[in-house]
């Protein structure tokens, strides 16, 4: 079943929805109908899923009331998510998130600014459309951080630029700051780690969802005994092969960069190109390298597949919260998760060392996500 938009949310409007056969929405109108969610706009009170298939649930509206089939809301909920869970947009406004200047003014760097970097290049609604529901998700999944994205002025679609700029995001225009510009794309979001007012960072994937999962893991490192400088996390069989993944990875930025030897970050991006894998290489040389041989008591790794392989690695203690889940998970435009992705976890070998649960009656086809991603 697909979606077809009759309008687009305006004010005090609520798109209708109707279901056709042949029809798809285009990636401007998608990216359009992420973009005009905020704060402002009317968001549905309730949960989607868990209906009776031949029970509809209806939502009220200022000058509106909705009817939900079971199937469209299966189909929002699997497909084009058009409506904020209101959860995450009571916590937006709520959040010193939704007012940038206002949080900047109060922070202070005793060891407490912490930043969540990513890069951002390009139109793919796969990585646009990531970057606007990850601004979204950060106030409940990572609250008191910043979420900081990297991009080019002229790259990005200016009314996405504004869009995360009202969700608190903190844009760095890599054209102002000298020798980033130059840098392969994917590479922008390490160099957090030469920004001297940045005490904690973590390295994640636009195409990927900040999560809860993610976030206990994160805490956890945080907390641990030591405060060891550096954490990962490998989370799923592709992780396995390789020490650190580009997108899952973080820091106390300034010890570490004193361990790994004190040199400029950016300086030695430049040695690093734009092929695949190339930001895991700069980690894997210029981070892992050293820490694992030096420094093995920094490293704090949380791992569900192979715990027992790397150094300074720790089981997980979280149980997924549906059989598919992983942190660092890739979703497509339309907000669905790599299939491939979940076939590879559910069907390959499982490590009980590695995991505090091992869920059972597990899917390969999963149909059905527990919140809105």
């Amino acid at each position: 079943m697909l979606l077809s938009f009759r309008s687009i949310f305006k004010k005090n409007e609520v798109a209708s929805l109707t279901t056709e056969s042949s029809v798809r929405v285009s990636n401007s109108s998608l990216l359009k109908t992420f973009l005009d969610l905020s704060p402002d706009r009317p968001c549905l009170r309730g949960a989607f899923g868990g209906t009776p298939h031949n029970r509809a649930q209806r939502y009220s509206f200022p000058h509106t009331t909705l009817t939900l089939t079971y199937d469209i809301q299966l189909a929002l909920v699997n497909g084009i998510v058009v409506f904020e869970h209101c959860s995450y947009v009571d916590a937006m406004k709520a959040s010193p998130q939704s007012c940038l200047p206002c949080q900047l003014q109060g922070e202070t760097t005793a060891g407490n600014y912490k930043v969540i970097s990513m890069s951002l290049y390009g139109d793919d609604p796969r990585y646009t459309i990531g970057a606007l529901r990850n601004a979204q998700r950060l106030p409940i999944v990572f609250p008191g951080w910043k979420l900081r994205i990297y991009y080019r002025d002229g790259d990005v679609l200016r009314h996405l630029v504004d869009r995360l700029r009202e969700l608190g995001v903190e844009l760095i225009d890599v054209t102002t700051t000298p020798g980033v510009a130059a840098l392969a794309p994917m590479l922008w979001r390490m160099t957090v780690l030469d920004d001297p007012f940045v005490d904690v960072v973590l390295s994640r994937d636009a195409d990927s969802r900040l999560t809860d999962r993610d976030a206990t893991a994160v805490g956890a490192w945080l907390s641990a005994h030591g405060r060891p400088a550096f954490h990962c996390i490998r989370d799923h069989p592709s992780h396995a092969l390789f020490s650190v993944n580009g997108g899952l990875w973080g820091a106390r930025r300034r010890r570490l960069v004193d361990l790994v030897g004190g040199r400029p970050m950016t300086l030695l991006l430049a040695n690093f190109g734009d092929q695949y894998m190339d930001d895991m290489r700069f980690v894997d040389e210029h981070i892992w390298t050293p820490l694992s041989t030096q420094f093995q008591q920094e490293i704090y790794c949380h791992d569900s597949v192979s715990c027992n392989s790397w150094v300074g690695a720790h089981p997980f203690t979280i149980p997924r919260r549906w059989p598919g889940e992983h942190v660092g998970q890739v979703y497509d435009a339309w907000t669905r998760p790599r299939q491939d992705d979940i076939n590879l976890l559910l069907t390959g070998d499982r490590n009980s060392m590695c995991e505090s649960e091992i869920q059972s009656n597990e899917s390969v086809q999963y149909n059905r996500p527990t919140m809105f991603v």
